[in-house]
C-alpha cells in the first residue's frame, strides 16, 4: 500500500487518582513510614512530586479528588482542604475530577451520593467534568446513570475515566452523552508488554491515559510500595516512553474528552493522484486529527492545514478545514534535488 490515513485522537493524559485525600483514614502508618500526616503528605510531597514530574515533559494533571478513599472510613473529610488545591490547580493549568465509587462501595450510588454532598458543602461554584472509576466499580457505573444517560450526582460529567486493565476497550461511548476513557497506562511501571501496548496504542489512536493511584502510596503493604520507591519509576517512565509520541499534544481529561468525541463521530476519505493526496472529513467539529503513513515518501506541502513529523514517514495533519490537499515528495527527489 502506497500511504494510509487515518483519524486519531490526538492526546496524551496524565491523571492522577484519589487526590488530594481528604480524609486521613491510615495516620498510625503514616506516621510511621513518612512521619508527617495524610494531609501533610499530599500538600507537602505528593503534591509537588507531581508537578516536577509533569512539567519535565509538559504533561497537564487531571486530578481525581477523593473525599473518602473507603466507606469504611470512621474520620470525617476535611474538605476545606480542597478550595487550596483547586488554586493550585488552576496555577498549573490543571483540572479536577471527581471519584465515581469507593474501594469497598457495596452501594455505588450512596457512596457518591455522600462525596456529592461533602463538596457541596464547600459551594465551589467549579464544574467537575470528569469522573474516575476502579474495575471494581465499573460493572455498577450503570446504576449512578439516570434515563437521559447521564449522571445522577454530579451531572456536568462528560466523560469517564476507568483503571488500567490489559484488555479493556481504550474508547467508547458509555452512553450518547458520556465517553469513557480507559486508562492505557500504570505510571509505577513499565515492562515489555506495556512497553508492545504503548506503541499500539500510540500507533493507532495517537492517545494515551497515564494512571497514579496514590491510595496504594497512602496504605503501602511493603517498601515497594512507599513514594520513595514509586517516585522515582514515576517520574523517569512518564518522561522515557513517551518521547517518541512527543508530537502528540498534552492534554487535561475535559479537553481529550472533546477530541475523543471527534474521533468517534468522525470518518476520512482520501484519494491519491500521482503525488498528491486529496482528502475529505465528515463529522468532526472543529479541528480534525489524522495520522498519514508515506512508506518512503515525505511530506513536502499541505493546504487546509498543518502538519508535523512524528516518526519516520508519518507525519500528525491537524485539519482546519473539511478537505485538504497534500504533496508528497519522495525520498530518491530529495536525494538527487
Amino acid at each position: 500500500k502506497e500511504y494510509s490515513l487515518y483519524s486519531v485522537v490526538n492526546a496524551q493524559n496524565l491523571c492522577i487518582v484519589g487526590f488530594p485525600d481528604l480524609t486521613n483514614e491510615n495516620e498510625k502508618q503514616m506516621a510511621e513510614v513518612y512521619g508527617m500526616t495524610t494531609e501533610q503528605f499530599c500538600r507537602d510531597i505528593l503534591w509537588p512530586s507531581f508537578v516536577s514530574a509533569a512539567e519535565k515533559s509538559d504533561w497537564k494533571i487531571t486530578s481525581f479528588v477523593s473525599v473518602k478513599q473507603k466507606d469504611s472510613a470512621k474520620t470525617e473529610p476535611k474538605t476545606n482542604s480542597l478550595v487550596d488545591y483547586l488554586k493550585y490547580f488552576n496555577e498549573e493549568s490543571a483540572e479536577a475530577g471527581v471519584s465515581l465509587g469507593r474501594i469497598d462501595s457495596s452501594d455505588i450510588r450512596a457512596s457518591v451520593k455522600d462525596e456529592k454532598t461533602e463538596l457541596e458543602k464547600l459551594k465551589l461554584n467549579y464544574l467537575f467534568t470528569g469522573g474516575y472509576v476502579r474495575n471494581e466499580n465499573k460493572d455498577k457505573l450503570r446504576n449512578l446513570l439516570n434515563s437521559n444517560g447521564q449522571p445522577d450526582y454530579f451531572g456536568d460529567i462528560r466523560t469517564v475515566v476507568g483503571e488500567f486493565e490489559h484488555g479493556e476497550r481504550n474508547l467508547y461511548w458509555l452512553t450518547d452523552k458520556l465517553t469513557c476513557q480507559n486508562a492505557t497506562a500504570d505510571a509505577y511501571r513499565h515492562s515489555y508488554l506495556d512497553s508492545l501496548m504503548l506503541k499500539s496504542v500510540e500507533t493507532s489512536l495517537g492517545y494515551s491515559v497515564v494512571q497514579v493511584d496514590i491510595y496504594r502510596v497512602l496504605n503501602p503493604e511493603n517498601e515497594k510500595d512507599q513514594w520513595q520507591n514509586l517516585a522515582d519509576k514515576l517520574a523517569a517512565n512518564i518522561d522515557t516512553y513517551w518521547k517518541p509520541f512527543s508530537a502528540f499534544d498534552k492534554t487535561t481529561v475535559s479537553q481529550s474528552d472533546k477530541r475523543v468525541r471527534n474521533f468517534l463521530n468522525g470518518s476520512v476519505k482520501s484519494v491519491k493522484d500521482g503525488n498528491r493526496i486529496s482528502v475529505k472529513t465528515e463529522g468532526f467539529n472543529g479541528e480534525a486529527y489524522l495520522l498519514l503513513r508515506t512508506h518512503g515518501e515525505q511530506l513536502d506541502e499541505m493546504t487546509g492545514g498543518s502538519y508535523k513529523k512524528v516518526e519516520e514517514d508519518a507525519y500528525l495533519l491537524t485539519l482546519t478545514s473539511d478537505t485538504a490537499e497534500i504533496t508528497l515528495k519522495s525520498d530518491i527527489e530529495l536525494y538527487y534535488k
